[in-house]
């Protein structure tokens, strides 16, 4: 829909009485330098919700609610604002003149800026940035060269890849291009480095990519799960202990596992627990309401359910796991809950997963069935994806699950070797001598399972392989894997095929 714009024409002489004095002092060279083409100056309110205008004059101008020059930087977004003639659309910056600046591309570093969007949503800014003309930061990828360029105490020499909003992406990773840049033509996926920058230089690098003297991969052919596998297999063979690594990406359903075999399964037995409960919740409810001597619609119970589930997957508590299994009986018998439990496990497909024993410390004796809970990094996977996908006892019911996950608070792990800005559900389970995390990562470029689970490994050792690990994955997929399953539509829509000086 399209909002009308209450537009302002004045006269030049009439613009400056209506200005501050800062404003005023800012066009000292004369009313006659605020004039647009046909002698006007228009200014518009902006439709972001910041309460601020536009000037369109000799140039365009930020103004602030008193109609006096924004004086500090910042972003906006248009959406099809047309002022004079000008279509805006997408983000622009100005500086701390309120100019938002016509000139030719050149580079900002911006810090804790953000544009409104809507009354809910916002967009935040933070790096270094290419703007372009009228301020305008650049809408599409694409590969620019910087000489000796200095900025923010950092130097920039080379080739550089900015996103579709205009960001440098400092970080290594393979970017497709398809354009000419400072007289180089860029036509296929390149490797950039350290910083962001692009390397330039016959090598093989750790990560496995062949690449050519001009920074381009030769062996895209050659990627794939099959080449992260023989990674990730180096990377646990030179570590202590048993390791079992399950891993699936969710847009193509690519997988691998490595080493799938049954370990102590420490508090991962909490997932399985929480399924359970799920599938028999009006079981479960009943039974606390006896325990309660209450309704088992009533609040109260499920209150108390909730809570249970909440503290055994967040916080990893012992005995609200052992309080479950229990609940999963009308005897309130540990044994007896374990055992329903494993028949559900068993009907469902997970045949190295096994409630046994009570977990501790905790406020309960130790009972249970004789052996210790077990499971596999194929079984936790398959259970995650089960939720993911809405198929664990049925959609609603993954998605509380889902959501307790997303609400973990134990994030040292699998989590800690990825951006802080990635959405993570994950659960860890941890003893003296076992290290385990099961996740579901929402990467930038995509989705995936991720299950690590360590024996035998000194516990300093496991958590830190575990974050090298999960790093080393979330990188190739996100960054570095090249996905056969992406179509010629998107990779069209990633590509820039003008020429940039």
């Amino acid at each position: 829909m399209r909002h009308h714009r209450k537009k302002i024409w004045l006269s030049a002489g009439v613009l400056w009485m209506t200005l501050s004095a800062a404003a005023v002092q800012t066009e000292a060279a004369g009313a006659g330098s605020l004039l647009t083409i046909d002698g006007r100056a228009e200014i518009c309110a902006m439709e972001d919700g910041s309460g601020k205008y536009l000037l369109k004059s000799n140039a365009f101008y930020c103004l602030d609610e008193n109609g006096a020059f924004s004086l500090t930087k910042e972003i906006h977004y248009f959406e099809n604002f047309e002022i004079d003639g000008i279509v805006l659309n997408g983000y622009y910056y100005h500086d701390e003149t309120g100019e938002f600046e016509a000139s030719s591309p050149h580079m900002e570093f911006l810090t804790g800026l953000s544009a409104v969007l809507s009354e809910e949503e916002e967009a935040s800014f933070d790096g270094y940035y290419m703007v372009g003309n009228l301020g305008k930061l650049t809408a599409a990828p694409q590969v620019r060269y910087m000489d000796q360029l200095q900025l923010n105490g950092q130097s920039f020499d080379g080739y550089y890849y900015f996103d579709e909003n205009g960001r440098m992406d400092t970080q290594p990773g393979i970017h497709f291009l398809s354009m000419t840049c400072n007289g180089q033509s860029f036509d296929g996926y390149y490797y950039f480095g350290e910083g962001g920058k692009l390397l330039q230089e016959e090598t093989l690098t750790e990560d496995g990519f062949v690449i050519d003297a001009f920074g381009k991969v030769t062996n895209t052919e050659e990627l794939g799960m099959g080449a992260l596998r023989t990674q990730l297999r180096q990377m646990v063979a030179e570590r202590n202990g048993t390791w079992s690594i399950y891993l699936k990406e969710l847009n193509s359903g690519d997988s691998l596992i490595i080493n799938n075999r049954t370990l102590f399964s420490a508090s991962l037995i909490k997932v399985f627990a929480m399924a359970c409960t799920y599938e028999n919740m009006e079981q479960v409810k009943a039974n606390e309401a006896k325990k309660m001597n209450a309704d088992p619609a009533s609040p109260a119970v499920e209150e108390r359910i909730g809570a249970l589930l909440r503290n055994m997957i967040t916080v990893s508590d012992n005995e609200s796991f052992n309080e479950l299994v229990r609940l999963q009986s009308e005897n309130n018998d540990f044994s007896e809950g374990a055992q329903k439990m494993n028949e559900f496990l068993e009907t469902e497909g997970y045949t190295h997963t096994s409630v046994q024993h009570t977990l501790s410390p905790s406020s309960s004796p130790e009972t249970g069935l004789g052996g210790r809970n077990i499971t596999s990094a194929g079984d936790c996977g398959k259970l995650l994806e089960k939720i993911y996908n809405g198929e664990c006892v049925n959609e609603e019911a993954s998605e509380a699950m889902l959501e307790l996950l997303l609400a973990q608070r134990i994030t040292t792990k699998i989590p800690s070797g990825i951006s802080g800005d990635v959405k993570i559900a994950n659960k860890t389970g941890e003893t003296d001598t076992d290290q385990h995390d099961i996740a579901i990562v929402y990467g930038e470029g995509t989705t995936y399972i991720l299950c690590i689970l360590s024996e035998d490994c000194p516990e300093s050792e496991a958590v830190t392989q575990i974050r090298e690990l999960s790093g080393k994955i979330y990188n190739y997929l996100n960054r570095y894997q090249i996905v056969e399953y992406r179509t010629e539509e998107k990779k069209d829509s990633d590509t820039i095929t003008k020429n940039i000086g």
